[in-house]
């Protein structure tokens, strides 16, 4: 007896089943990429935002105090820190006063002012207690401050030398130089200021990890 076999294809429910589990685990890891994605995106536009923060800014003003920024050329010979911001109140003017300082202070000021491990750990930690909430974003951070220090060890004046992509922001760097003059007194041993109204120190302090 003549006929034709008849091939048929059957899906059960089971098969059914994980192909419907497949699916749902497709769109699922779609969503889960789309979502680091936007997230990536969202960091990436941050970064560059706040790497731009003082792009073009010749100064900003918080509260009463204005600041000067200027930003050191990285191809200019001659530059200490190419590359960085220099940020400095408007009110400051010990930069431009001609220092007085006799052979014998010259020769042992940077021993007779106090510059040890401990004391910078000092600063640092009166930074870290001043920004505690936020100390994480500074983890890559080296503040280096040009300190104008006064007989007695005060903070007179100070700036800053910021590299461009620093997370400070200008209402942080003037709750930073408030709280300096507030909190941290240099020690000067020796005498070694005697007769010197002031003396130029850069110091830095180091968050970064490399």
């Amino acid at each position: 007896m003549g006929g034709k076999m008849i091939h048929s294809t059957t899906c059960t429910s089971s098969t059914m089943f994980i192909s419907i589990i497949d699916l749902s685990q497709r769109h699922l890891i779609s969503r889960m990429m789309k979502s680091k994605l936007i997230v990536i995106l969202l960091l990436l536009n941050y970064n560059i935002s706040n790497a731009q923060r003082y792009l073009g800014m010749t100064s900003f003003q918080v509260k009463d105090a204005t600041y000067n920024i200027e930003h050191i050329d990285k191809t200019e010979s001659g530059n200490s820190h190419p590359g960085y911001l220099r940020i400095a109140n408007s009110g400051n003017t010990l930069k431009n006063e001609k220092i007085e300082m006799p052979a014998k202070i010259r020769d042992h000021i940077l021993t007779d002012i106090v510059t040890t491990e401990s004391e910078q750990k000092k600063v640092k930690d009166i930074i870290i207690a001043k920004f505690a909430s936020i100390i994480d974003k500074f983890k890559n951070e080296t503040v280096i401050v040009r300190y104008y220090i006064g007989p007695s060890g005060d903070i007179r004046e100070l700036e800053f030398l910021l590299r461009e992509d620093t997370q400070f922001t200008p209402d942080e760097l003037y709750a930073l130089e408030e709280t300096l003059k507030k909190d941290y007194k240099f020690k000067i041993e020796n005498n070694g200021m005697e007769g010197v109204s002031f003396v130029p120190l850069h110091w830095a302090i180091r968050f970064r990890q490399d």
